[in-house]
């Protein structure tokens, strides 16, 4: 393995992503550690999978490693998002969603697809790369924008003010 040293401008990029990693890793265990139960256990564990997809890890010459390593992160951060989508539906008080028998295997089941198919991404073909850059966009796409909507929409729904009725603009 041959370490190669970091251009400035990666390098900057490097410590402000450590930075923020440190602080997703630090901020959700210091609330656990404050305060345990149920809900701060999943934000640490969303804080853990987040702190390790911002903080940098070895730069390798060797393609494959920097591949896998870019998996792993993506893996990581994957899973930080089935954490806090958990944690969004948990907190302040559970939803009615979290309490049926298959919400858990909706919420975690396409991360672990998605983690799975990230590391089977990292050792395909370079020749493979824009299909699976394609199907990578298209999987991240589908969970990260379908998936989160829903606890906020569910869990938060008593924070909007009522609809108005006919009655109420005077026309009833």
């Amino acid at each position: 393995m041959t370490y190669s040293g970091l251009p400035s401008r990666n390098r900057a990029l490097g410590i402000a992503g450590a930075l923020i990693g440190l602080c997703f890793l630090l901020l959700p265990l210091w609330a656990y550690h404050r305060a345990s139960s149920g809900s701060s256990l999943i934000l640490a564990l969303f804080g853990l999978c987040f702190g390790a997809a911002f903080l940098p890890g070895p730069y390798s010459e060797s393609h494959f490693l920097r591949t896998l390593g870019g998996a792993i992160a993506t893996s990581a951060m994957v899973m930080g998002f089935a954490f806090l989508v958990h944690y969004l539906m948990q907190f302040p008080k559970e939803g009615a969603f979290l309490r049926k028998s298959w919400a858990k295997k909706l919420i975690y089941g396409p991360a672990i697809l998605l983690a799975l198919f990230f590391s089977a991404a990292a050792h395909q073909p370079s020749d493979l790369s824009p299909i699976m850059d394609y199907l990578t966009l298209a999987s991240d796409t589908a969970y990260f924008h379908c998936l989160p909507p829903l606890p906020t929409a569910t869990a938060y729904r008593h924070c909007l003010p009522p609809l108005p009725t006919a009655t109420d603009s005077g026309r009833g």
